[in-house]
């Protein structure tokens, strides 16, 4: 089953959040259209995307804009440990 890419809504505060983290939109649109990208629920109705960008590990939480369906970046970072071995662990049961 092909999983339908998100578009992201990027604005000048979350484009210079996500660098405090040392993440580039780049890197995470990059993420978001990883075959393996793994999507959970987070908290407050949000998503937890789970996705790689070359070698590396990202979680990026987003929530729908309703005004234009849009998936709005919260914030990304790179995935801690229990979420490498969730991505990895899923990766491997495809």
């Amino acid at each position: 089953m092909e999983k339908k890419l998100p578009k992201l809504l990027w604005d000048e505060w979350n484009t210079k959040h996500i660098v405090n983290h040392g993440v580039t939109a780049y890197e995470v649109e990059k993420a978001v259209k990883d075959k393996n990208a793994i999507y959970l629920e987070g908290k407050v109705g949000r998503q937890l995307l789970l996705g790689r960008f070359k070698k590396r590990l990202l979680a990026v939480v987003v929530n729908k804009d309703e005004k234009t369906s849009k998936m709005y970046v919260v914030t990304a970072r790179d995935m801690d440990k229990k979420e490498r071995k969730t991505y990895r662990k899923e990766k491997s049961d495809d």
